[in-house]
C-alpha cells in the first residue's frame, strides 16, 4: 500500500475528531466522491462493502460454502471499521489529505452551491 501524504493540520484534526490512520485508507479506497477534492464513506459504500465480505466464495463439492474470510471472528473487525467511518469526510489538495470531518447535514452538489 502506498503512504498518503498528511498535512499537520489534517493530523491534528484526525486526532481531535477520532479518525484513526486505518480510517483514512478505508474511506478512501471504499469511499464516493462528494464533491471536488472530497470523498466520503457512504452508507450505500458500507452496504455494499460488508455484503462483499459476508458473500461465500465458493461452494465445496458436498453443496456448503466456504467464506473468504473464514469465519464470523474475522469479518467483526471489518465489518466495524465500515461503521465506524460511516459519514466521515477527507478533503484532499494537490494530492495531500488537508482536512478530515463528520458529514453532518445534507451533502450540497457543487451546482447547489454556486447559486
Amino acid at each position: 500500500m502506498t503512504r498518503l501524504m498528511v498535512t499537520r493540520h489534517a493530523e491534528t484534526r484526525s486526532n481531535q475528531r477520532g479518525f484513526r490512520k486505518s480510517d483514512l485508507y478505508v474511506i478512501l479506497f471504499f469511499g464516493t466522491e462528494i464533491g471536488r477534492n472530497r470523498i466520503m464513506l457512504t452508507k450505500r459504500d458500507a452496504a455494499r462493502e460488508i455484503k462483499n465480505l459476508k458473500k461465500p466464495a465458493r461452494k465445496t463439492g458436498r453443496g456448503q460454502t466456504e467464506n473468504v474470510a473464514n469465519g464470523i471472528d474475522t469479518l467483526r473487525p471489518k465489518i466495524a471499521d465500515f461503521e465506524r467511518c460511516l459519514g466521515k469526510v477527507i478533503v484532499f489538495v494537490d494530492g495531500k489529505c488537508v482536512t478530515m470531518y463528520h458529514q453532518t447535514g445534507r451533502i450540497k452538489t457543487e451546482r447547489q452551491r454556486r447559486g
